[in-house]
């Protein structure tokens, strides 16, 4: 009984991870699409949940209510999105009655979920203004706001460069390793839930507002990063062994408790890419609806602010590697 339950299992993680492939695949050919086309170049899933639901959400959090009133609309919001989960896990179980092939069905939902291209071509595009015009056209500049739910209007060449940089690293743990990771352990259901509430937080958690409305959806932000952190920290300290001129030594540095972030998503993988090619990477931003974001600086003492278009370079390069390692891992499991 032991034996067949291994077996099973066995059969079960390897299928899901043909269909991880699968959907990879898959994604490339919609990242560059969306590059053209898209308001924005986040997971597809991610940029319908924006049109349902983000406007509303944010007209909830009113600067005028009592602290108390706003927990209590934020506890809301999520005990919504509590119960939306578990409507879309009912709805999928009767997938096998309507679908001939579930796997088909599972291959396409992951392939919305995720995003493996669009940094980079997003990044392509915004060097490719930076140097012929010094700025960005509203369009992009409105594409890489709604990535890094940042107010860019201000922001100089250097800034933008910090922010494609902070976006690339948001991008492969909240749009990759977490998904991937969330279908490999509990299937579609799983999956499901993960991404409602990547995107909740995404939408209304503290890296985008400030203020009690945001206190019960940080629980749930920081309890969905700490598996995928450990797995992104770990790629990407290996991936600094591969890039040229990152340096592991000096990445390891990031480990430390000062850095942290209380479990932040993307918050581990941010300072050891800081610190891996030696710029600063922090301080104080203001979110695309006004509120103060405030971040300690991360990356050497030594290191400037000062950003230019071959740092982002090095540092999505490096992720490159991280994602080669993860998928390599993957294909030797099976």
């Amino acid at each position: 009984m032991t034996d067949f339950i291994d077996v099973s299992l066995i059969n079960l993680i390897i299928t899901r991870i043909y269909t991880i492939v699968a959907a990879l695949i898959i994604s490339i050919p919609i990242g560059m699409m969306q590059s053209k086309t898209a308001a924005a170049p986040l997971p597809l899933f991610w940029l319908g949940l924006n049109k349902l639901f983000l406007n509303k959400l944010i007209k909830l959090n009113v600067e005028k209510r009592t602290d108390q009133d706003l927990f209590f609309r934020g506890l809301f919001v999520v005990c919504f999105f509590i119960c939306l989960s578990a409507l879309l896990v009912i709805a999928f179980n009767f997938l096998p009655a309507v679908s001939a092939d579930i796997h088909l069905a599972q291959i396409a939902f992951l392939a919305l979920a995720i995003s493996t291209v669009s940094p980079l071509l997003l990044n392509r595009d915004i060097q490719a203004q930076l140097a012929n015009n010094g700025k960005l056209t509203a369009a992009l500049e409105s594409k890489l706001s709604i990535c890094t739910m940042r107010a860019l209007s201000k922001a100089d060449s250097s800034g933008i460069n910090r922010c494609v940089i902070h976006y690339s690293v948001y991008s492969f743990i909240r749009h990759l390793i977490a998904p991937i990771l969330f279908f490999l352990i509990g299937g579609l259901p799983l999956l499901i839930i993960a991404t409602l509430f990547l995107w909740l937080s995404y939408a209304i958690g503290k890296a985008s507002l400030s203020g009690a409305y945001t206190y019960t959806i940080t629980v749930f932000e920081e309890l969905l990063s700490i598996v995928p952190n450990f797995i992104g920290t770990t790629l990407i300290i290996m991936a600094t062994f591969i890039t040229p001129r990152a340096s592991f030594k000096t990445a390891l540095h990031a480990l430390s408790l000062k850095h942290s972030g209380h479990l932040m998503p993307g918050v581990h993988p941010l300072a050891i890419t800081a610190f891996a090619i030696n710029i600063s990477i922090g301080g104080k931003e203001k979110s695309r609806y006004g509120a103060a974001i405030e971040r300690p600086w991360y990356g050497p003492r030594d290191a400037k602010a000062k950003v230019d278009g071959a740092q982002v370079k090095l540092a999505q390069y490096m992720i490159i590697v991280a994602q080669l390692l993860g998928l390599f891992a993957l294909m030797v499991f099976i």
